[in-house]
């Protein structure tokens, strides 16, 4: 067994001091081989690091996932580097002469190094500044950033949750603050324009992870004039999917107490307040809203949340709408709050009973009575 590690190691030592006769992919398939070798005999990856560490920062995306590769495998030999790399994947993705393959390389790669950390630090979280997608990045780009984002405001937000001042806050009082109130600022330049102000909501908020979302949902924001189906509406409701779900991923089991500090945060409070304005001021989104609701509460791990969105709207929305003509558009989105038996339905009830009294009213004789009757069967299913 001595002789075999010893004769190994001479031909590892030959290929690397030779490492420049071998061509970007044959460095990469004996980098592979040799990893699987090297765990199988309890090898120390620092074999590698130091003849290919450089090579990160090449502009070649193959040799970059060579030292990428050897880094997931062999962390160990790796620490106190870990800033190199994640700084040279934060400027590869930032890089406008950059191919997009390979930007949207820098960005993937970037959420891969966060994955594989063990705990729940976030190493991304302090390049968030960098990552909000610029003007001419193409919306595919665009669409990997807020991903990046929304993993960066998931961390603010549960580090925020965590924290010492947090948890020392005092009790909900009898009267406590309305829910859907995020904490805002009026202060003139206090960051960039954001979504908030494009959708006429208010002062923007203040807390670090309520601003990564309004302002990086900011170069989307065109979904406001453009059709329903457009890419850069789905991008839109992609991404506040992300920022849903990034605080309670599908590979942990998260806890009640987990999902409720997330359900308590800044974070989903603005999330709420979003979804309600979008429905208020653009009605031929509610079919979007309403897909988004449907994709968590088909999810066993964000079936929770979907349930506080439902909530959301019967507390929120179902107050400010008006039992006029354009109700009919939010008739889905009604249905969904009349099959949970977990809502009370007055308020429902209520606001159907005016629309049909005004819409028998419009309509005289024969055709309002058909109308009353529809209402009438409407009201005895929810």
């Amino acid at each position: 067994m001595a002789g075999s590690l010893k004769e190994f190691k001479r031909a590892v030592a030959y290929l690397l001091q030779r490492s420049d006769l071998l061509t970007e992919f044959g460095m990469l398939e004996f980098v592979a081989r040799f990893i699987n070798i090297a765990r199988a005999l309890n090898l120390h990856g620092s074999l590698l690091k130091p003849q290919f560490s450089s090579l990160v920062y090449t502009f070649s995306p193959v040799l970059c996932h060579v030292v990428l590769l050897i880094y997931s495998q062999f962390m160990d030999a790796f620490e106190g580097d870990e800033d190199v790399i994640l700084k040279r994947l934060f400027y590869l993705c930032r890089e406008t002469h950059q191919p997009l393959p390979v930007r949207l390389l820098g960005v993937h790669w970037l959420l891969g190094v966060e994955n594989l950390q063990k705990d729940k630090h976030s190493v991304i979280a302090p390049l968030a500044s960098g990552l909000y997608p610029l003007v001419f990045d193409p919306l595919s780009l665009k669409a990997a950033k807020l991903v990046a984002l929304a993993h960066c405001a998931a961390s603010l937000a549960s580090s925020s949750a965590s924290s010492p001042l947090a948890s020392k806050s005092p009790p909900l009082t009898p009267n406590p603050q309305p829910k859907l109130k995020p904490k805002t600022s009026s202060s003139p330049g206090n960051g960039r324009v954001g979504l908030y102000k494009v959708l006429a909501i208010g002062d923007s908020p203040v807390d670090p992870a309520s601003r990564i979302l309004d302002e990086g949902l900011l170069c989307v924001s065109a979904f406001t004039w453009l059709p329903s189906s457009s890419t850069e509406t789905y991008t839109t409701f992609h991404a506040l999917h992300k920022f849903l779900t990034a605080a309670i991923p599908h590979k942990n089991q998260s806890s009640a107490l987990e999902v409720a500090a997330f359900t308590d945060s800044s974070l989903f409070k603005t999330i709420q307040l979003i979804l309600v304005k979008m429905a208020l001021k653009l009605r031929y989104l509610v079919p979007q809203i309403l897909a988004l609701l449907d994709r968590l509460m088909e999810c066993n791990t964000h079936q929770s949340l979907g349930e506080h969105l439902l909530r959301t709207f019967n507390e929120d929305l179902l107050p400010e709408l008006e039992p006029n003509c354009n109700l009919p558009a939010y008739f889905p989105l009604i249905e969904r709050l009349a099959e949970n038996v977990d809502i009370p339905p007055v308020g429902l009830l209520e606001l159907l009973t005016i629309y049909v009294r005004k819409r028998v009213e419009e309509h005289k004789g024969d055709g309002g009575l058909k109308l009353w009757l529809w209402g009438s069967q409407v009201n005895k299913h929810s």
